[in-house]
């Protein structure tokens, strides 16, 4: 009976769900459409004259910004496969819960400051969606996740005057 009302209730969750989705590729748009299409989902891509659905496939550059101001919580694709993810840092910027896959090489160290802030939250392909139901329906977790990752990207801010500043003192230039 516990398993009946959880799937109910992710169901019911995922009725109120907008998903985008930003290919790395931006020409797979169609492809992805079709994709949604074949799991029972209505998708449109951003530049078609006719929007359906309640999945957005973003083929146009640009955009991914808005998307993440507008955003209850963010998955970093790339990640669940060995391909080293995409950037935490943008959905963290506008205080975004950011969830992603293991495969996170490529920003190794901000994941890490993002696990330890509890301002990011590493998942599995069997773990994603116990996660994201857990997360849309805990509002105050969601808050309190997007809170600390917009609060790391704050600390970092000035970095590269920080170190330009060093490189200076160190050559003994005045600025």
């Amino acid at each position: 009976m516990a398993q009946l009302l959880a799937r109910q209730d992710q169901q019911r969750i995922a009725r109120q769900l907008f998903l985008v989705l930003a290919p790395r590729d931006i020409n797979r748009g169609q492809e992805l459409v079709d994709l949604a299409g074949s799991f029972g989902l209505e998708a449109g891509t951003r530049t078609s004259r006719e929007k359906k659905g309640r999945v957005l496939i973003l083929d146009t550059l640009g955009e991914l910004a808005l998307c993440y101001s507008q955003a209850d919580l963010a998955f970093v694709g790339g990640s669940l496969v060995p391909q080293g993810g995409h950037n935490p840092i943008e959905p963290a910027i506008h205080g975004v819960p950011v969830l992603f896959g293991p495969h996170m090489e490529d920003f190794a160290e901000i994941v890490r400051e993002l696990l330890d802030y509890e301002g990011g939250k590493m998942v599995t392909k069997d773990s994603l969606s116990e996660t994201l139901a857990f997360l849309l329906a805990d509002k105050e977790a969601r808050m309190r996740m997007g809170q600390a990752a917009q609060g790391l990207v704050k600390r970092h801010r000035g970095g590269v005057q920080r170190h330009l500043q060093a490189i200076q003192d160190l050559l003994g230039l005045q600025h």
